[in-house]
């Protein structure tokens, strides 16, 4: 049941009835709503601004994670271009020079030059590439580690033959 809203008029000096103008309920209705909605939208605001869904926690964890992985294998790459860079540096310096052979040329290794080249380019990549570079770099360590192997075998066969031509010199 509706309740009846009465006010005092002094002029009158009698109880008489509220009524308000549609005019003054639109007004009101408006204001309700106007102010509910900017309540709202300040509350959207700062919610998605500074608290984070579900699906982007799950998100900035993965990235995190695999910010982390490309570290280690950035770092694991690294160690192995030093170790193939001693194994041929003694290769070159010592193995070679003991045995009379001449040393393998560097065109034959990767150059420094095609190195740069690599790091400017994975630095303008993103994410895909990036893993992509990462194999091919992986890939050439690889064939860096086996063209050493067959330098190896070749020291090899010269330690041989050497051991022939002391056992059959006088």
């Amino acid at each position: 049941m509706k309740k009846v809203k009465y006010f005092y008029n002094t002029h009158t000096l009698r109880f008489e009835k509220l009524s308000t103008p549609l005019r003054v309920r639109l007004l009101q209705v408006i204001g309700y709503v106007a102010a509910s909605l900017v309540t709202g939208l300040l509350i959207f605001t700062v919610t998605f601004r500074y608290i984070d869904s579900p699906k982007e926690k799950i998100l900035r964890q993965q990235n995190q994670s695999l910010s982390q992985n490309y570290r280690l294998v950035q770092e694991r790459v690294k160690q192995l271009e030093l170790q193939m860079d001693e194994l041929e540096n003694r290769d070159n310096q010592v193995y070679r020079e003991i045995f009379g052979a001449l040393p393998v040329p560097d065109s034959a290794r990767i150059l420094e030059m095609e190195k740069r080249k690599g790091l400017k380019k994975m630095q303008s990549m993103d994410e895909s590439d990036l893993i992509d570079a990462l194999q091919t770099q992986i890939y050439q360590l690889e064939q860096r580690s086996a063209y050493q192997l067959t330098s190896y075998a070749t020291i090899t066969n010269l330690v041989k033959n050497k051991e022939k031509l002391l056992l059959a010199t006088p």
